[in-house]
This record gives structure tokens, sequence and C-alpha cells, in this order.
């Protein structure tokens, strides 16, 4: 009898430490299966942050182009508006000054300032722009007066809109340099936080297989010391 419950005995001993060693046997692949997981995860992360980076980089790129482009777009508008206005100014001028020689071009004789010569009742003045003359009686009154500017009104406000439309063109430009500036700022802050956080990934990712480690070890040896 004594021999029959031995044999029971080591037989259930050997079946209880079977069945640990397949317990032992079943978490490994798990183990292997949960870091070749994070494996993956950790490609798929690197990979989007490399995409990531390609974008920005591209967009950067656009942005310093558009940024020279309108820089010379804007120049090159402004150049000709100003040539513009500088031809239409000089072609007032030049209508102005042929306006006042063609009044001045006319010149009147001794016989027209008489009473009786020329058209009847017709009186004519001389050319001298400052005096003036009045015929009353057969005398002749002189008046000083004073002539009149010239005035360049509609020139001025002209001016006046040019250099109001080159301030706005300039504040323009300056806001777009502002916004530009600020919209690589950011982006370079984001890539800055994307690495950061992928760092951290990879340290807590680093940490994670030595706790799994450590742990399938004090496993192994635990069954060992009960074995």
């Amino acid at each position: 009898m004594s021999t029959g419950s031995d044999e029971y005995e080591d037989s259930d001993s050997i079946s209880q430490t079977r069945s640990r060693y397949q317990r032992s046997y079943r978490q490994k692949p798990t183990m292997m299966s949960t870091t070749s997981t994070l494996s993956s995860r950790i490609g798929q992360i690197n990979r989007s942050l490399q995409d990531t980076n390609r974008n920005i980089n591209a967009v950067d790129g656009l942005l310093d182009d558009y940024k020279d482009v309108n820089g010379n777009n804007q120049k090159l508008s402004i150049g000709d508006n100003l040539a513009k206005s500088t031809e239409q100014l000089r072609e007032e001028r030049k209508k102005k000054r042929s306006s006042f020689r063609e009044g001045d071009s006319r010149t009147l004789h001794a016989s027209d300032l008489e009473a009786g010569g020329g058209d009847v009742g017709q009186r004519y003045n001389p050319t001298s722009p400052l005096r003036e003359y009045r015929v009353s009686g057969g005398a002749s009154t002189r008046h000083h007066h004073q002539t009149p500017g010239v005035r360049f009104d509609e020139t001025s406000e002209e001016v006046h809109e040019l250099h109001q439309a080159v301030r706005d063109l300039s504040s323009d430009q300056l806001r777009l340099g502002t916004e530009l500036n600020q919209e690589i700022q950011n982006r370079n802050r984001l890539e800055f936080d994307t690495n950061r956080k992928y760092h951290d990934l990879n340290e807590s990712i680093s940490r994670t297989p030595s706790k799994s480690t450590n742990e399938s070890s004090q496993v192994s040896l635990t069954d060992n010391g009960v074995c």
C-alpha cells in the first residue's frame, strides 16, 4: 500500500510541475507578441513623424517662396504706380503750361486800344498782367490788382492718394511678414513638441521590455524554486 501511495504522489508532483512549465511557456509567447506589437507601433509613429517633418519643411519652403514672390510683386506694382503717376503729373503740367501760353500768345496793337479802333463798342485792355485799365469818358484809369495764383488742387490730391497707396502697400507687406513669421514659429514649436513626445515614448518603450524581462525571469526562478 505504501508503494502505491508513493507512486501516486510522484505522479501528482510530476503533473503539477508539467502544468507550471506549460503556463510559463504560454506566458512567453504572449510577452513576445506584446513586444512585437509595441515595435510595430513605434515604427508607425516614426514613419508618421518623418512624414510630418517632411510636410513641415515643404510648407516652410512654400512660405518662403510666397514671401519672396509677394515682395517682388509689391515692388513691381509700386514702381509701376509711381511711373504712371509721374507720367500723369507731367502730362497735366504740360497741358496747363500750353493753356497759359495759348492765352498769352495773342498780342494787342495800339490801334486796338483806341476808342474808334476795331469793332464798334469793343474795348481792349493792355497786355500787362499787373494793371487793369478802365476807360471812362476818354480818360483811362489804372487799378492795381493781384494775379490769381495757379492752384494744383487736383495734382496735390493725386499725389496724396499715391502716397496713401504706397503706405497701404507697405503696411500690408509688414502685416504679411509678421503673419508668416508667426506661422513659422508655430510650426517650429509643433515640430519641437512632436520630437519631445517621440523621445519620451521611446524611453517609456525601452523601459517596458526590461520590466517584462525581469518579470519573466522572476516567474522562471519561482517555478524552479517550486520544482
